[in-house]
């Protein structure tokens, strides 16, 4: 082999997981654009991010599982389609910014007199005061001067205020409470609707007086059909092993018509990477078949994944190995392995080429957990990880986590270990 050519073979390899990138942006840029609505309920999308999912899969070429593209499945959900509106005096307040409706909320309309409440342990016994139908109770969940004086890390008051959180938002399953809060807003997805309302409202914008205006429009819908989608590269030795991708697609959707929870993160970023795996091996087929699964419903329980496992479209005994990719935005600080301690070789592996490699900074290990998509498989006995980048942007489960804050710092390095990794596998 001439020298020119063994530099442009070094360049073409060292050049691939480059182009891989950019299909990772512009994957991720895609699912967690404006127009995929979070990619949840309001909308419909959810099922936009199917369609765009499956039309990738099939023009890569992958083939379908068991003869489908897509496994349905109906659940539950609570939503909130349109008004999404609460003002103080004549301050109008930002939805997903100023406050937040918890997931389990019912609609809530009307102008209602502030019940303004001091914490106190004693409402853990003698409940919080009773209100009249247009009234309603906000608990000051602040840290006050005093505390702040006393010591900002003061982790029993601190914690004594988010147990009063938990306690307000606890009494809604009736009745609808506020509370006042410093801490990060954090939203999420339910299946389930409670008789009232909660809402949590950032400190500086509790400062208006006088009464309160609130119009929230909610739907519950008992029966919502989601998709897994999912395509197959046919291994070219042993056609009926399988390495199995997964990533949940899904996220939280809209709260209202302007505050849209993208999930560039969570997990456009891990779609978008397995997305890239899939791409990869259509075009370099392994001896084993690979199966790549995007999951709906995570958000709201893994319902997704929980219905492929009790119904699954391959033989689980047939899976030699489960990768659950989720929370991908960067890597700069190396990644970490869930449930590293049920597959130690497997673990040992992973370490071992990442060092003969030196690729990332840092493969952690982790016990098990049930928060993410590999934990059916495992109940089912499926060797199987949970793979998640560490470093990088913050936003989790708020409006702040979009497409700009994704860096895919160590993708290339990512790339390089699974796919070695899968490779020694087969051997």
């Amino acid at each position: 082999m001439s020298r020119l050519v063994v530099i442009l073979f070094m360049i073409l390899s060292i050049t691939l997981p480059a182009q891989d990138l950019d299909y990772v942006k512009q994957q991720a840029d895609i699912l967690a654009a404006p127009d995929m609505y979070g990619r949840g309920y309001v909308n419909n999308g959810v099922g936009l991010a199917a369609n765009h999912i499956e039309g990738e899969f099939k023009k890569m070429g992958l083939s379908p599982v068991s003869g489908q593209y897509r496994q349905d499945f109906v659940h539950s959900v609570n939503t909130f389609p349109s008004a999404m509106k609460i003002c103080l005096g004549r301050k109008e307040l930002k939805a997903g910014e100023d406050f937040l409706v918890d997931p389990l909320s019912s609609p809530m309309s009307g102008k209602y007199k502030v019940n303004y409440l001091e914490p106190d342990q004693r409402y853990f016994v003698v409940g919080l005061p009773q209100v009249e139908q247009n009234e309603i109770n906000v608990v000051d969940c602040r840290m006050t001067k005093e505390m702040r004086a006393d010591s900002i890390d003061d982790k029993d008051q601190q914690s004594m205020l988010r147990s009063m959180q938990g306690y307000v938002r606890s009494t809604t399953t009736r009745n609808s409470a506020m509370v006042l809060t410093d801490e990060k807003f954090v939203w999420g997805g339910a299946q389930t609707r409670n008789g009232g309302a909660f809402i949590s409202i950032h400190g500086d914008a509790s400062r208006a007086k006088g009464k309160m205006t609130i119009d929230i429009e909610n739907e519950f819908i008992p029966e919502y059909t989601s998709t897994n989608v999912m395509g197959m590269v046919t291994g070219s030795l042993y056609p009926d092993s399988f390495i199995v991708f997964t990533a949940h697609y899904d996220h939280l959707g809209m709260m209202g018509q302007e505050a849209c929870f993208a999930g560039a993160n969570d997990n456009a970023s891990g779609t978008a990477v397995m997305m890239s795996f899939a791409k990869h091996y259509a075009e370099n087929p392994p001896e084993c078949s690979v199966v790549f699964i995007a999951f709906a419903g995570e958000e709201i329980g893994l319902v997704g994944s929980f219905h492929f496992a009790e119904n699954p479209l391959i033989p689980l005994e047939k899976i030699g190995f489960l990768l659950n990719l989720d929370l991908f935005a960067s890597g700069a600080e190396g990644i970490t392995i869930v449930n590293a301690t049920e597959v130690p070789e497997a673990y040992a592996l992973l370490g071992s080429i990442n060092e003969e490699k030196d690729l990332l900074p840092l493969v952690k290990k982790r016990g098990p957990s049930a928060n993410s998509d590999h934990h059916p498989f495992t109940l089912k006995g499926v060797p199987a990880i949970f793979i998640y980048a560490m470093g990088g942007s913050k936003a989790y489960h708020d409006i702040h986590d979009t497409p700009d804050k994704l860096t895919f710092d160590e993708y290339p390095d990512i790339f390089t270990l699974l796919t070695t990794f899968v490779d020694r596998l087969n051997k």
